[in-house]
């Protein structure tokens, strides 16, 4: 099985402290609910990470359906989180810092994997470099429920 498989369950970590709070907000519910997607697509895809033709150009990369559906929600999940941490919760603000720096970490890391991917498809630096962002997602992710 592909190490990105099995880092996809780095994101039960905030699953995990969404769990042992206290108090939850609707929004932090409907979180909880963008990861349970990403955890089920991106577990799903990184199982057989195959490039199946979806969209064909010359400047679009061949994708599969998962692998379509796992960046969607994993943007919109990102999005949400930032939103959610910058603008409606409530916490001090070294909390705000530290989720700052895991977002630049996650978007660094991201940025890597995806010219990795992009010259070579699961090449060394392409999977190593994802893991990074998996690990730095899930921590920066954890901050939305504490």
């Amino acid at each position: 099985m592909n190490v990105l498989a099995i880092s996809t369950f780095f994101l039960l970590l905030p699953i995990f402290v969404f769990l042992r709070s206290k108090r939850a907000s609707a929004y932090e519910y409907i979180l909880v609910l963008l990861l349970s997607v990403n955890i089920l697509t991106s577990f799903v895809f990184w199982s057989n990470p195959i490039h199946q033709p979806v969209l064909k150009s010359d400047d679009i990369m061949e994708i599969s359906m998962v692998h379509l559906y796992d960046g969607i929600f994993a943007k919109i999940s990102f999005i949400c989180f930032m939103f959610y941490i910058f603008f409606i919760k409530i916490i001090d603000f070294k909390y705000k810092v530290w989720f700052f720096i895991f977002l630049v970490l996650s978007s660094y890391t991201f940025y890597y994997s995806d010219a990795y991917s992009t010259d070579q498809w699961c090449s060394h630096g392409h999977i190593w470099y994802h893991l990074a962002f998996h690990i730095f997602v899930s921590m920066g992710a954890s901050i939305a429920f504490l």
